[in-house]
């Protein structure tokens, strides 16, 4: 049975395991993964058959769970069992805003923001989920940090099985599109840790999480240049390739349907 402890934040003894890079980030790094290209390979092959209507049941779930996993965790239990006070409530993390906005997208008129925090979203769960020390620091589970990984991998679920079932696409000319909604992120980061909570590092603006950055770059740019690549390797099965001279073949590579 689960101890009421669990669902207090640090009540988890010593693990060995919960290490960076150790056996259980790993398993929450494969069997998520492995686990997202099966149901990406089920909602094509259903898509195929003409059974979308299940495909939407998935998406909904996947928003909803988002939303609900969220609502308990900084509505329910930060103010009224964890004592924090709304400076820690009020979301100034990119993964934190991200999660509250994701589960709105798949209402129809919501389709324009999609190309602007996908790539976002995504980025934030794998770099969250492969390099996340307050999760993996040496001590076991608890619901924070359960509660944590989970959507990070929602947001990474999301888009991914909404790609599949040609319900969002990338085309290569948005890619202005997620450096927009980045600079008004950074803005409202920037004013926070400056402002709302001094001296905090809110979308890593002040230090660097990273144990390395490119010689003679700010960290922010390192940043930056590995969130592209991971957004382009994450994309890439996705990609299309256009013959030269085909219909709009100004934009020859494109992702989704």
């Amino acid at each position: 049975m689960i101890s009421l402890n669990f669902f207090m934040p640090g009540s988890a003894g010593e693990n060995v395991h919960y290490k960076l890079f150790g056996s259980a980030q790993i398993l929450w790094l494969v069997v998520p993964l492995i686990i997202l290209v099966g149901l990406c390979f089920l909602v094509r092959f259903l898509k195929k058959k003409g059974y979308e209507k299940y495909n939407k049941y998935l998406i909904w779930g996947i928003a909803g769970a988002m939303l609900l996993l969220r609502i308990v965790k900084y509505y329910i239990f930060k103010p009224f069992f964890w004592g924090e006070t709304w400076k820690d409530i009020v979301p100034f993390e990119l993964c934190t805003i991200m999660s509250f906005v994701f589960p709105f997208t798949v209402f129809p008129k919501a389709d324009k923001l999609n190309t602007f925090i996908y790539p976002l979203g995504i980025v934030g769960g794998i770099v969250t989920i492969a390099y996340s020390e307050w999760i993996f620091n040496g001590s076991g589970m608890d619901f924070n940090k359960l509660e944590s990984l989970i959507v990070h991998w929602l947001l990474v679920y999301l888009p991914y099985v909404r790609l599949a079932n040609g319900e969002f696409s990338f085309r290569i000319r948005h890619y202005y599109r997620p450096l927009v909604a980045l600079i008004v992120l950074v803005i409202y980061a920037w004013i926070a840790n400056n402002f709302i909570t001094p001296g905090a590092n809110h979308m890593f603006l002040v230090k660097n999480p990273l144990p390395f950055q490119i010689p003679g770059l700010h960290h922010i740019f390192t940043l930056g240049l590995i969130g592209i690549v991971i957004v382009f390797l994450l994309y890439l099965p996705f990609i299309k390739w256009k013959k030269p001279g085909a219909a709009d073949g100004a934009n020859q590579v494109q992702t989704g349907k």
